[in-house]
């Protein structure tokens, strides 16, 4: 009976895998939420997020003020990721290059330490924003920063993967930087998982379509 309830809750933890073995989901936050006060996750772990702060809601996107707006996400830590490819994405559109005052926009950030950080940055003496990815592993760190200026008031979708052996950053579907590099495993140890902010900083000054993070 033990050893049946055990598998049961592992089972109940983990992300829902695919028919063929593919792709699984881990958490996919479609922002068009009617509730001012939650935005629901629909995938299989239903890690729903708590507005905080300047977030407004026009039922189909989220439009973060650049000064206090999150979305806090807690239940992480229980499901596991380990050793699985990661794609952390997100579909946005700023409304300005971070200024010196938020420092770069935290688009999807996992604790501790941005342990995966998708992100928009400032570049050329901050005169145009650009994406960038982030993987914290059990082996090492990778870090990239690519891609067309995201300041262009069109909305643009981001993606940072790593797999066994790389990491990759993708704009728009256009692979637009890759490194060689074996990061490790995933853990998350800490919560939450933060979207629009990291705690205290980073805030996000734009509009939120959905954001995701798949495994396989």
């Amino acid at each position: 009976m033990h050893a049946a309830i055990a598998l049961a809750l592992t089972a109940a933890l983990a992300p829902a895998a695919a028919a063929d073995g593919g792709t699984t989901t881990f958490a996919d936050w479609e922002m068009n939420d009617s509730s001012s006060s939650t935005v629901s996750d629909s995938g299989p772990n239903h890690l729903d997020g708590t507005i905080k702060g300047g977030v407004t809601s026009d039922g189909d996107v989220l439009t973060f003020d650049g000064t206090s707006g999150q979305v806090v996400v807690k239940g992480a830590t229980k499901v596991p990721i380990g050793s699985s490819p990661v794609t952390v994405s997100a579909r946005l559109k700023i409304d300005d290059v971070p200024g010196t005052d938020v420092g770069d926009y935290d688009i999807v950030r996992a604790t501790p330490g941005g342990t995966f950080r998708l992100e928009v940055v400032a570049r050329k003496k901050r005169s145009i924003a650009q994406a960038l990815c982030f993987f914290n592993g059990s082996i090492t760190k990778a870090n990239l920063v690519a891609g067309p200026n995201l300041d262009d008031d069109a909305w643009h979708t981001l993606a940072c993967t790593k797999t066994d052996n790389a990491v990759t950053l993708t704009v728009d579907g256009n692979q637009v930087s890759s490194k060689s590099v074996k990061v490790g495993n995933i853990t998350l140890t800490k919560e939450p998982i933060y979207i629009g902010s990291k705690n205290g900083g980073d805030w996000f000054k734009g509009q939120l379509d959905w954001a995701r993070i798949d495994l396989g």
